[in-house]
């Protein structure tokens, strides 16, 4: 994962490649690698926020819905420290292949957003 997270080619697509929860009987030795799977995307920096600097685990990023976005598809809350937006580099429908191990979660309200 962190190879094709750093590959030039796949640094925002990656996740297309992964096996998905529910598009296979997992049993077994299949469910077991899943599990493994799943396990090292969770503990790994795999995906870059919108300074694009460094990566984050999933958990720790957010992706901005459309209620969260001005007209021009900018954040309307400025970014937090720790930096939480995902990068607008990846497709919504990329990042939904990681919900199933827990994120990124979707930013809908101020709430979400760190306050000072």
């Amino acid at each position: 994962m962190q190879e094709m997270s750093d590959s030039e080619k796949l640094r925002y697509k990656w996740m297309r490649y992964l096996p998905q929860k529910d598009d296979h009987p997992w049993g077994g030795y299949w469910r077991r690698l899943y599990d493994c799977i799943k396990a090292k995307i969770e503990t790994a920096p795999l995906i870059r926020p919108l300074s694009k600097i460094f990566k984050y685990r999933t958990k720790e990023v957010r992706k901005l819905t459309t209620l969260a976005k001005d007209t021009n598809g900018e954040a309307i809350f400025p970014d937090a420290f720790p930096v939480m937006y995902v990068s607008d580099e990846y497709d919504v429908a990329d990042l939904d292949y990681l919900e199933d191990i827990g994120g990124p979660q979707k930013v809908v309200s101020a709430d979400e957003v760190g306050r000072d």
